[in-house]
């Protein structure tokens, strides 16, 4: 274990501090591998997967309840997408994707030190590092409250924008970067005010970029909290609604038969 490596973004660690960082690097080589070999392409996404647990194996320096932690933030602030494709239904096994990773997406290119094929993993993340220090103890917060009087959005805010500005560059490189202390105070305002929670802004956002329509139509923070109703509403449409209407129907008619007919006796 000592003679190998493990790489990460200079960018990434500045922007979710290096055990994020290292984290992400490894999704996206096994996620750029998989859209090499035209692999595990699922709902518009190419994708990977792994346990927290079996991840504190691969990063020794890691335990699998900070690691849990650690990938929830990055879930939160959309730099990681989540799925349940496993063939067993109690296997909850997760799978993640990336926003680059969109099929829709422009392909990237990534370069990487680490071998391309690991024996120990089919689909997972390469054993490929001696420990990164800890500068971070499991007894402190990740999310640090901003001070302005004006302006009091958390980290995980200003993670949300960062992401939804990265996604919007997806659809075009030129995209002219926000205000995005603006853009995460909105999101902390529909965190607080609106009582939306991360993971639900995520999910909507990730559709709407996905959607013919509202793609194009929903390109700032503030557009997409004065949209988030139907926006909402499209993501998580109520699919048996006709259903439960027509089944209503069905009893009031089988009601009113019953009282009509004069040889009824239930009632």
């Amino acid at each position: 274990m000592s003679s190998l490596i493990h790489s990460f973004s200079v960018e990434e660690a500045e922007r979710y501090g290096v055990e994020k960082a290292v984290i992400l690097y490894n999704f996206r080589f096994w996620l750029t591998k998989n859209m090499a070999n035209d692999k595990n392409n699922i709902d518009g996404y190419v994708w990977t997967y792994n346990s927290a647990t079996a991840l504190s194996k691969l990063f020794p320096y890691l335990n699998a309840k900070k690691i849990s932690r650690l990938l929830k933030d990055l879930e939160v602030s959309g730099a990681l997408i989540t799925g349940n494709y496993n063939q067993i239904g109690y296997d909850r096994t997760k799978w993640y994707s990336m926003p680059e990773f969109s099929l829709k997406a422009v392909p990237i290119t990534i370069s990487h030190i680490c071998e391309m094929d690991s024996p120990d993993m089919s689909n997972g993340f390469p054993i490929i590092a001696p420990p990164i220090p800890d500068s971070k103890t499991d007894n402190k917060t990740d999310i640090k409250t901003k001070t302005s009087a004006r302006l009091k959005f958390d980290d995980l805010d200003l993670d949300f924008a960062n992401a939804m500005y990265r996604s919007l560059l997806i659809q075009d490189p030129n995209f002219k970067k926000p205000n995005l202390n603006s853009w995460a105070d909105v999101i902390r305002k529909m965190r607080v005010i609106d009582n939306r929670t991360h993971d639900v802004m995520a999910q909507v956002w990730t559709w709407a970029r996905q959607d013919s329509f509202w793609y194009k139509n929903i390109l700032s923070a503030n557009s997409f909290r004065d949209k988030f109703q139907r926006l909402y509403l499209n993501r998580f449409p109520a699919n048996n609604l006709k259903a439960v209407i027509s089944e209503e129907k069905q009893k009031r008619k089988s009601i009113t038969a019953n009282v009509l007919d004069v040889n009824n006796t239930d009632w």
